[in-house]
C-alpha cells in the first residue's frame, strides 16, 4: 500500500502558493514507471496527498479532514487549530467520491484560501 500522489493540475497549485518538494529517491524507487509518467511534468514529482496536508497544517494552519458518512459518500471539512470552519459553506457537504478523490477535493479548496 503507497501514500496517494496528488494530480498535476492539485501540484502546481500547491507550487504557486509556496509549496516547494524535493522527492525523496528512496520513495520514488516504489513509483512503478507508468505512474512516474503520470505524476512527472517538465521534471517536477507531484508529492503525496498526505505530504500536502502537513504543509497545509504546519504552515497555514489549515486541517483537511475527510469523513465517511456511509454508501460511499464522504464529507470534507476544513478548519484551523481552534476548530473554527475555514470554509463553512462548503465544510460538510457530501461528496460522492472516493476516499482519495474526495480528499484532493478538500486539499485544493484548502490552497485556495491561501493568499
Amino acid at each position: 500500500m503507497t501514500d496517494q500522489l496528488i494530480s498535476f493540475e492539485t501540484a502546481n497549485l500547491a507550487c504557486k502558493k509556496g509549496f516547494r518538494f524535493k522527492p525523496d529517491l528512496i520513495t520514488d524507487m516504489y513509483i512503478d514507471s507508468a505512474e512516474r509518467v503520470n505524476h512527472v511534468h517538465r521534471g517536477f514529482m507531484c508529492p503525496t496527498q498526505s505530504l500536502l496536508q502537513k504543509w497545509l497544517r504546519k504552515n497555514h494552519d489549515i486541517y483537511v479532514n475527510i469523513c465517511y458518512e456511509g454508501h460511499y459518500i464522504f464529507s470534507v471539512g476544513i478548519r484551523n487549530q481552534s476548530g473554527y470552519d475555514l470554509v463553512p459553506e462548503y465544510n460538510c457537504l457530501p461528496i460522492t467520491l472516493e476516499f482519495e478523490e474526495a480528499f484532493e477535493e478538500g486539499l485544493i479548496k484548502a490552497l485556495e484560501l491561501i493568499q
